[in-house]
């Protein structure tokens, strides 16, 4: 470890030597000089871990030369040496992030514990950087087995992470997700269906996929191999390019083995958090194909709700049902569904069989989305079969379906409020960590990914204060405890907690708490 010591006095070089070294430190050197530009070439040669630097110099003064080691090497530790005339302007070093400063005439007590301070930043920023390296290691190791991991969390458990954190997840593995189409591919014998066959048969299109360079990003679970087209082009996938896409490995596929591959193919996804809904519109495919011998290969979810005479135009309310749900809004719920039953009067047993099964199929998929855990589905499902067959609105079947859909959307508002607590928590946090920086309300809801006006009112509503008064309550906590703790100039502590004006600091200060700092200072040291 070297230390560098940089001053135009070379008495009180030699004197902050042979402090150092009266402690039982261990430097692989120490280096001095009395200017800045010998100071450039020592940090430039040797890299120093620790600087101590004067702030008054000839020719070219502490402050450029901490800013050019703080842009050169931005963890280098430098500490200030200045007068107390120089103080405050010393201070304009936090943004180079000096570390410390030393008040001129030195005192040996004060060197020491700032070194040794030093040194457990040192030893902090060594482990950090170690660990770095061992897990940016590991990530090259196994990547391949890493990214199957996390393409299976976000098809099927996306809310085990945040939505920054998947985004986060989704660059280390160059992936994108703005301009996606979600297939499943299942493959089916001609002359069986043994499903240990197609098991084994989709492994084939997985490779050949691969083989073409299609796409990376493929996922196999069970017998069905999910495939993620995507584009980084900003217009959106066309239906032409994913069909072609598909003929393209189904040719392949089908001139060389006796199979039959069939794809379900989701609607369009333009954001990472949307997989999981779009693998389950892929299985709602899967579950409304009839005959898997044919050779109708391509399944879309946007076709599920339009029936083979074209005689259904209810898909609407079926969404809107659902998006009620998702948003928590129970006024609405009986009212959607009374008017989609009642509109299936007309249709025949057949239709209205499969009109309750897609019903019953979107609201598994809502409820896995909201995380809704009814584990007795077929009880709903049988409900919603006998009002849809019956036209019966104002039976016990029907107030329990209603029931049941409260339930789910009173899971929807615990969620809503869990997250509105974190959200708050968080700018809180970002303002206990932040409160020195000139910080805005902007700035507070840009950390937590929302806009300002929503992050205002949900501040309100939960705390009773705006985020100025939250911010300006806690910088003046903290300026508290520095007038009853230290001897720290008024100026110094304003920029401290924030204030640059000194001037608006002491009048905010009076506003606050009835007196100017330095009458609280007086205040609390006769009374303690």
């Amino acid at each position: 470890m070297k230390i560098l010591i940089v001053d135009d006095e070379k008495l009180l070089c030699k004197q902050l030597v042979n402090i150092i070294n009266n402690e039982s430190w261990h430097w692989e050197q120490i280096f001095t000089c009395n200017n800045a530009f010998d100071a450039i070439s020592i940090v430039d040669k040797e890299n120093p871990e620790i600087v101590f630097t004067d702030i008054r110099m000839p020719q070219k003064d502490g402050l450029e030369l901490t800013r050019y080691i703080y842009e050169k090497s931005p963890q280098t530790i430098i500490i200030l040496i200045t007068g107390f005339s120089d103080f405050e302007y010393a201070q304009t070093g936090i943004k180079y992030h000096v570390f410390d400063y030393i008040l001129k005439p030195i005192e040996c007590e004060r060197i020491i514990s700032t070194l040794r301070k030093a040194l457990l930043q040192l030893n902090e920023q060594r482990s950090y950087e170690n660990l770095h390296f061992i897990m940016k290691n590991y990530f090259v190791e196994n990547s391949t087995i890493l990214l199957h991991s996390f393409l299976e969390v976000i098809l099927f458990h996306p809310e085990t992470l945040s939505s920054s954190l998947l985004n986060q997840q989704a660059q280390f593995f160059s992936l994108s997700f703005d301009n996606y189409f979600l297939v499943g591919i299942r493959s089916v014998f001609t002359n069986t269906l043994n499903p240990m066959e197609d098991y084994y048969t989709i492994h084939l299109v997985k490779d050949s996929i691969k083989k073409n360079n299609l796409s990376p990003i493929t996922y196999l679970w069970g017998n069905t191999l999910y495939w993620i087209i995507s584009s980084d082009k900003k217009e959106t996938l066309s239906v032409n390019y994913i069909e072609s896409c598909l003929s393209t490995l189904q040719n392949e596929i089908e001139t060389t083995y006796p199979f039959i591959l069939h794809f379900a193919i989701s609607e369009h996804g333009d954001e990472i958090s949307k997989l999981c809904s779009l693998r389950q519109q892929t299985e709602l495919c899967f579950e409304f194909k009839k005959n898997w011998n044919d050779k109708t290969s391509f399944i879309f979810f946007e076709d599920l709700s339009i029936e083979s005479n074209n005689v259904w135009n209810n898909q609407n309310d079926i969404k809107q049902l659902c998006l009620q749900i998702r948003c928590g809004n129970k006024d609405m719920l009986s009212s959607i569904l009374t008017d989609l039953i009642h509109s299936l009067n007309s249709h025949s047993p057949q239709q209205k069989d499969n009109i309750s099964n897609l019903i019953c199929a979107q609201l598994a998929v809502t409820f896995s989305e909201i995380n809704y855990n009814f584990s007795d589905f077929h009880f709903l499902k049988d409900m919603i079969q006998k009002c849809v067959y019956h036209n019966d609105t104002s039976s016990y079947e029907f107030m329990q379906i209603i029931y049941i859909l409260d339930k789910a959307c009173q899971t929807v508002t615990n969620h809503i409020d869990q997250a509105n607590d974190h959200i708050v928590n968080s700018v809180l946090e970002y303002i206990n960590k932040n409160y020195k920086e000139q910080i805005s309300l902007t700035d507070a809801a840009d950390s937590v990914y929302r806009n300002s006006s929503y992050i205002s009112r949900l501040i309100k509503q939960s705390t009773g204060k705006s985020f100025t008064q939250i911010l300006t309550d806690k910088r003046l906590d903290e300026a508290k405890k520095l007038l009853r703790n230290s001897t720290m100039p008024i100026s110094a502590i304003s920029l401290a907690v924030g204030y640059p004006n000194v001037k608006y600091f002491s009048r905010l200060f009076n506003n606050r708490i009835g007196m100017v700092p330095n009458d609280y200072r007086k205040l609390i040291q006769t009374l303690f």
